[in-house]
C-alpha cells in the first residue's frame, strides 16, 4: 500500500481520497473510536470519491459502476481497478525488477489502450454511457 501513497487519481476514476487525511481535515466527523459519521460520510464525501485507501489498515475500496452514466451510473469501472494495480506493480517493479512483472505491465498497458479504443468508438457511435451495443 505505500504504492499508492502519491498516487492521488486515475484517468477514469477520478481523485482518491485518503481517509487518514479525511479524518485530519473533519475531526468533528469521526467520534473518540474512530468510527466517521456514515450519514455525513454518504451525503458529503461517497458522491465526490469512487476510491479510498485507508494506509493504517492497508485497505482500498472502491465504489463501483452499477448501472450507465445516462441512468445516474456513478463510480469505477473496471479499468480504474487495472490502472491502481497497474501503478502498484510498476513502483514494486522498480524496487524488484524482472521480465514477468515488465511483461505483466505490457500487457496490462496494452488492454487498457484497447478499452480507451473501445470507449472512443462507442463515443463515436453515440452509445457510450448506454445499455447499447
Amino acid at each position: 500500500m505505500e504504492t499508492l501513497k502519491n498516487l492521488k487519481s486515475v484517468p477514469c476514476g477520478g481523485e482518491i481520497i485518503d481517509m487518514g487525511e479525511l479524518k485530519k481535515k473533519y475531526p468533528e466527523k469521526f467520534n473518540e473510536s474512530g468510527q466517521m459519521d456514515y450519514k455525513w460520510f454518504e451525503a458529503d464525501i461517497r458522491n465526490k470519491f469512487n476510491i479510498y485507501v485507508r494506509h493504517d489498515v492497508d485497505s482500498i475500496s472502491f465504489t463501483m459502476m452499477t448501472k450507465p452514466a445516462s441512468e445516474g451510473g456513478k463510480g469505477c469501472q473496471l479499468t480504474d481497478l487495472v490502472e491502481v494495480a497497474l501503478h502498484q506493480l510498476k513502483a514494486l517493479n522498480k524496487l524488484y525488477p524482472c521480465r514477468e512483472n515488465a511483461l505483466t505491465i505490457t500487457k496490462w498497458e496494452e488492454g487498457l489502450m484497447w478499452q480507451k479504443a473501445r470507449t472512443e468508438d462507442r463515443i463515436k457511435r453515440s452509445v457510450e454511457g448506454k445499455n447499447e451495443k
